[in-house]
C-alpha cells in the first residue's frame, strides 16, 4: 500500500550488570485507501552488553502480533 502509519513504544530497564530488559508495543497499518483496522504487536526482550568495551549489544526479542504465533528476533548491536 501507499499509505501507512506506525507507532512504537519501548521501555528499557536494567536487570543485572551487563543485562538489560525491554518491553514494547507497536501499532500500525498499511493501505491503498483508508485505514479500517489497527494492527498491534507486543513483546519482551533482553540486551546483553559484550566485552571488551560493553558498547556492542546482543539483542534477543520475542514478539507476537495479532493472531500470529510468537516470533523470535536475534541481532548483534542496535541503534542505541
Amino acid at each position: 500500500g501507499r499509505n501507512y502509519y506506525a507507532i512504537q513504544n519501548e521501555l528499557r530497564f536494567p536487570i543485572w550488570k551487563v543485562i538489560s530488559g525491554t518491553v514494547f508495543v507497536e501499532f500500525g497499518d498499511v493501505s491503498e485507501t483508508g485505514f479500517d483496522k489497527v494492527l498491534v504487536s507486543k513483546g519482551v526482550g533482553l540486551r546483553f552488553a559484550l566485552p571488551p568495551d560493553y558498547d556492542i549489544k546482543l539483542r534477543l526479542d520475542i514478539a507476537q502480533g495479532g493472531d500470529e504465533d510468537r516470533k523470535m528476533f536475534f541481532n548483534f548491536d542496535h541503534a542505541f
